[in-house]
């Protein structure tokens, strides 16, 4: 990872309560900046969906292909990782799978009709994916949260400082 635990936890805790300001009870992350300024993750494919799903209280996880598990594993702080067989991007089933995989996590955190930040206005979630996790979930209330990470990664930490100063050197 490229920063310390502690430098994670302490952006989790910054999103956890931008997130506690906009009402929301998990956000659905998918634009690959916003998974690895969360984790330490980089998704390897250009087209391999992976997700973080972070609710408000609680346990995230890491969504990710099964190819990908091993990096996952090894790249980040995430303990809970879960894998899917991704399809083809073409294929007829491949939105609905994701899908799936979203809902289930939210659900299985009792999340499934609660206040859920997505990202649709970032790459990183097709709008056959969006229009699947609505059909998934029909009980949500999903909320436009495309900028929500991008106003925390706006301020830099003291961590993140010390490395830009390193790279100006």
């Amino acid at each position: 990872m490229a920063f310390t635990r502690a430098e994670y936890a302490g952006r989790i805790e910054r999103v956890r309560s931008r997130m506690a300001t906009v009402g929301l009870d998990v956000l659905v992350v998918t634009f690959p900046p916003d998974l690895y300024y969360l984790t330490g993750y980089y998704v390897f494919g250009l087209y391999n969906q992976c997700t973080f799903v972070l609710p408000l209280i609680g346990e995230p996880v890491l969504q990710v292909k099964v190819t990908e598990v091993p990096g996952a594993v090894t790249k980040t702080w995430v303990n809970e990782i879960e894998s899917w067989e991704q399809e083809n991007e073409e294929s007829p089933g491949y939105a609905q799978q994701a899908a799936d995989l979203v809902a289930a996590a939210l659900k299985a955190r009792r999340l499934g009709d609660g206040h859920v930040g997505i990202q649709p206005r970032r790459p990183g979630l097709v709008p056959s994916i969006y229009a699947a996790i609505q059909s998934a979930l029909p009980d949500a209330s999903l909320t436009d949260a495309s900028d929500l990470v991008m106003k925390v990664r706006m301020v830099k930490s003291d961590a993140e400082m010390d490395c830009l100063r390193q790279l100006q050197a």
